[in-house]
């Protein structure tokens, strides 16, 4: 018979832009939805919902942190601040945290932080090799100095114990819920011994909110993502708009 695993807690944790991103956002979401309305009746429902899927994940990309799409963007950014703070408060009670996204460029600004703070973490993207990321795994569960594992979800979903961890950042939620199912079952699996706590950060008032929104609405989103990697192929016009805002 299997051991019982550990409590699971998930809880989503709303972030509100900082004034700067939110002008930076207000201006591009304005931008892409004259674009969509301008289009729309020229071309075929399957190419708008291509092109809207673009729009989409640039408002998306935008709702994390602007500096993403803009090297030189200075501001800040609400969901950035929001975990840095919730990272650092459990660092100091001696947590270990797997912070998951999809976007490496997400993961590159917070890690940049943390070693601004001479924060030490371990890290696995796509481009390590197989004896690099065994590499990461094993400093990250032996060492008590390092308590953050950067992660990207295409990399890290699957294939690694990382029972150490009690804490789950997923950074940047979309469109399939069980990518996020496989990265939370790194640390809450078998040989775990402690509960284990997931946080989703999501940005109020964006795309990621009004998608949000959305899953719960239509339960077919996921597996169409799944089969077409285009979700808004399920939407209609009114939706995708009324996703903008």
């Amino acid at each position: 018979m299997a051991p019982e695993l550990p409590d699971l807690y998930e809880e989503t944790l709303f972030c509100d832009m900082s004034p700067t991103q939110a002008e930076v956002y207000e201006k591009e979401k304005n931008l892409i939805r004259n674009r969509l309305l301008d289009t729309s009746a020229q071309i075929a429902p399957g190419q708008f919902s291509i092109i809207a899927l673009q729009g989409l994940t640039r408002l998306r990309i935008l709702a994390n942190h602007p500096a993403m799409l803009d090297p030189g963007y200075e501001g800040d950014s609400g969901k950035f601040e929001q975990i840095c703070m919730n990272f650092e408060t459990l660092r100091a009670e001696g947590h270990k945290v797997l912070i998951f996204s999809s976007f490496v460029k997400h993961l590159r600004i917070l890690a940049n932080f943390f070693d601004d703070q001479n924060w030490q973490y371990s890290w696995l993207t796509g481009s390590m090799t197989p004896a690099q990321r065994d590499a990461e795994i094993t400093r990250f569960n032996n060492d008590s100095n390092i308590n953050c594992f950067f992660i990207s979800l295409k990399a890290g979903g699957t294939g690694l114990n990382l029972t150490a961890a009690d804490y789950v950042f997923i950074i940047d939620p979309w469109w399939n819920p069980a990518s996020e199912t496989q990265a939370l079952s790194r640390a809450h699996r078998i040989g775990q011994d402690k509960k284990v706590f997931v946080y989703r950060f999501i940005t109020s008032n964006s795309i990621e909110d009004k998608i949000r929104k959305l899953q719960v609405e239509k339960s077919n989103l996921a597996s169409t993502f799944i089969t077409t990697g285009n979700p808004l192929s399920a939407l209609s016009l009114d939706e995708i708009m009324a996703s903008l805002g």
